[in-house]
């Protein structure tokens, strides 16, 4: 939505479908070598700050998209709900795209709780 609005892309595209396929996860990742040399007091510190920082950018990003969604509004974008969109047929697509990755039934049971949870 962001990139929608800021890169002026609702004038080519005035329909917008909140469909969800660009939600995007932050991710914090450092080195295994480095985190298992850290004392166990410094790992809860930065376990204790990534948490706080995933806080603060999760507030941050959906101000953004709150204030992008009233300027689609204003613009005269047609916003199509997720509720309004059949998904099953995505769904389907998705779980194809898993199968043909993951090859382990666990690992795939792993990724269908992700994207499941609300």
């Amino acid at each position: 939505m962001v990139a929608y609005m800021g890169m002026d892309l609702y004038k080519l595209a005035p329909y917008l479908m909140l469909d969800e396929h660009m939600l995007i996860p932050e991710v914090l990742v450092m080195s295994k070598k480095v985190w298992d040399g850290l004392s166990s007091s410094q790992q809860e510190i930065i376990k204790q700050a990534a948490g706080e920082s995933s806080e603060y950018m999760s507030k941050l990003w959906k101000d953004q998209e709150s204030a992008a969604m009233s300027s689609a509004k204003k613009s005269g974008v047609t916003i199509i709900s997720r509720s309004q969109i059949s998904m099953i047929g995505i769904e389907a697509q998705a779980i194809k795209t898993y199968n043909s990755f993951i090859k382990n039934p666990s690992d795939l049971e792993a990724v269908m709780s992700i994207v499941t949870t609300k």
